[in-house]
């Protein structure tokens, strides 16, 4: 049989044929070979997406976890420089107070001349200290800062705290060694021992005048002096022991007198102020029947214009609050009340502004100011007393409040005579500080009784004669220290 030829395609079907081969099939076997290669590329293009889509969602997990890792550092970083500077800013206003003691020490042992470099460092310290607080005030208000913008104003505050020290520290040291060379130690130990001796008479006489004093306005009238005579008695126990060690120090040759020197004149300008501060309240509550009728009265005026006025929300609260404050003064007549009622008809007055002319305002605040501004100064010299010689115990809350009270009076006294409206705005913006001040103040002393800043509540021991130099801020402590961090 003759082979056809292989460039016909017929021929070749009819060969194939021949030999009984069928190739229908091969068709379909292609297609099908195609379509197990698509399935295949797909499952793989899956896999592919889906591990890439898996890479990518670990590591944005990773990017957001190392974030908020970042960012709870960040935070722990700025907790822990806040605490800092709030510690920092308690020393300086101690140092401060501290240095202003021993100035008027220096005054009287040296006279101005010699005293000179350590009042100009008090004044620079000073200033320091009142910028710290006002961007501590800063960071307290209602206005959010950043977190960037918390770190810088925070660090500036342990900027200027440490600034403050270091100036003090130098003028310190500068009039130590002015006493160590004094040859009128002698005489120092001497006055300072006639000083002591007339604590207990005079601590005596202020027992009674608070008693007096309780009788006649209540227990709230006297609660911030009433343990002032017995922390008068406890500074002169803790002060005694070391005026021994000074007089034998003298009789040795005077080596060792500067140091127990120093404590004993600040324990006993401690003593002075703690029982002049009786003597004070005394003199402020005699001034308490006048002061509280001018409120009253005030407050009936404010009262029956805001009734009057078209109702606002600002109106309504502030009318609401002023009747209950007046309800109270009118019954209880405590020197408690006339606070209450100054806040509150202060708050009422802001709310009616909108509602008096320029005039209204100007007599309004003609009436009153005299009366404003005298309860202002008191309330400020009340809470600096009440701080200064239990500095100890107290945190930055209320230095700083205390700090924006003396700053609106002094704006206060300022604008008297050009602008009474904003006097009077300022004075009684200085009473709320100065009652938020004691407040916080009040709330720190509670808690330095309370524990030692371990957690261990004080033994009775400690609140005697060492714990009273500790709450006076004469002594520093390592207790003293931990509260601080714990508070801040």
């Amino acid at each position: 049989m003759a082979l056809p030829a292989l460039g016909d395609l017929g021929s070749l079907l009819e060969l194939l044929d021949l030999f009984g081969l069928d190739l229908s099939g091969v068709g379909s076997l292609v297609a099908g070979a195609g379509l197990v290669l698509l399935a295949v590329a797909g499952v793989l293009v899956a896999v592919v997406a889906l591990t890439a889509v898996v890479l990518i969602s670990r590591r944005r997990g990773r990017r957001k976890r190392r974030l908020a890792q970042s960012r709870a550092a960040d935070d722990a970083r700025l907790r822990e420089l806040e605490i800092a500077a709030g510690s920092a800013l308690v020393r300086l206003d101690d140092a401060v107070r501290s240095a202003d003691e021993e100035l008027g020490f220096a005054v009287a042992e040296y006279g101005d001349e010699a005293a000179a470099p350590l009042a100009t460092a008090v004044a620079r310290a000073r200033a320091r200290l009142t910028e710290a607080f006002g961007i501590r005030q800063r960071l307290d208000d209602a206005i959010p800062e950043t977190p960037a913008e918390r770190r810088d104003l925070t660090a500036r505050i342990l900027d200027l705290c440490r600034s403050g020290e270091q100036t003090l520290d130098e003028a310190k040291a500068a009039l130590g060694r002015l006493r160590a060379a004094d040859r009128r130690a002698g005489e120092q130990v001497e006055s300072l021992v006639a000083r002591l001796d007339g604590v207990a008479a005079r601590a005596d006489a202020a027992e009674k005048l608070v008693g007096e004093l309780r009788r006649t306005h209540g227990d709230d009238a006297v609660t911030d002096v009433a343990d002032n005579p017995a922390q008068a008695r406890r500074l002169a126990g803790y002060a005694r022991p070391r005026l021994d060690a000074a007089r034998a120090a003298q009789r040795s040759g005077g080596a060792g007198v500067v140091a127990p020197v120093d404590d004993v004149q600040r324990a006993v300008g401690q003593i002075d102020r703690l029982l002049d501060a009786v003597t004070a309240l005394d003199a402020e509550l005699r001034e308490f029947g006048p002061r509280l009728d001018g409120a009253i009265a005030d407050a009936r005026a404010d009262l029956a214009q805001a009734r009057a006025a078209e109702p606002t929300p600002a109106i309504t609260e502030a009318l609401a609050m002023t009747e209950a404050a007046l309800a109270e003064a009118t019954t209880n007549g405590r020197p408690s009340s006339l606070a209450a009622l100054e806040r509150s008809d202060a708050a009422l007055e802001r709310a009616l502004a909108e509602v008096r002319g320029a005039d209204d305002r100007r007599v309004r605040a003609d009436a009153s100011l005299d009366r404003v501004l005298g309860e202002a100064r008191a309330a400020v010299a009340h809470t600096r007393d009440y701080i200064a010689t239990r500095r100890g115990g107290i945190g930055p809350e209320a230095r700083t409040r205390l700090s924006r009270a003396e700053s609106r009076l002094t704006d206060a006294l300022g604008l008297a005579s050009a602008d009474p409206a904003a006097a009077l705005e300022n004075a009684q913006e200085s009473l709320r500080y100065a009652d938020e001040a004691l407040q916080a103040a009040r709330r720190d002393v509670d808690g330095f009784r309370a524990d030692d800043g371990s957690g261990r509540p004080r033994r009775a021991d400690e609140l005697e004669e060492l714990g009273s130099a500790l709450l006076g801020g004469i002594l520093d402590s390592v207790f003293t220290d931990r509260r601080r961090d714990r508070r801040f």
